[in-house]
């Protein structure tokens, strides 16, 4: 009985959805790149650096945009769906200090990547 009622209560989702919850997450995650930028910058040339203004003002830009996107996909997925999905930034994150950074990829990050990863997969299998 409880497991019919846990089968009933999961609904499917299909890759358009994870597809919107993805770019929400892209989005946010060039959000972090561009705080770390403007640290950069504000550490070398200051607050009124036309740069250091220039990555402020594109980082409110995909703010904006990951707040439009992200609020589109809780009007169509559940909750509990959306938010494991959240989870897949790290990914970014690590993609993004390895490439734009040249930041090291560490043994215990990539295997904590890899359990996170079979999480989401787990929670969002279609039965």
């Amino acid at each position: 009985m409880e497991k019919e009622c846990l089968k009933a209560a999961r609904r499917s989702v299909n890759f358009k959805e994870v597809g919107k919850i993805q770019l929400a997450v892209f989005l946010y995650s060039i959000v972090s790149v561009l705080s770390k930028r403007s640290a950069m910058v504000l550490s070398v040339q200051g607050p009124r650096a036309p740069l250091f203004i220039a990555h402020v003002a594109l980082l409110v830009l995909f703010l904006g945009l990951y707040a439009v996107v992200w609020q589109g996909v809780l009007k169509e997925t559940d909750l509990s769906i959306a938010y494991i999905h959240k989870g897949f930034g790290l990914f970014w994150t690590l993609l993004w200090s390895m490439f734009l950074f040249q930041e090291e990829l560490t043994w215990n990050q990539g295997i904590g990547l890899m359990v996170l990863i079979a999480g989401i997969i787990l929670v969002t299998r279609h039965d």
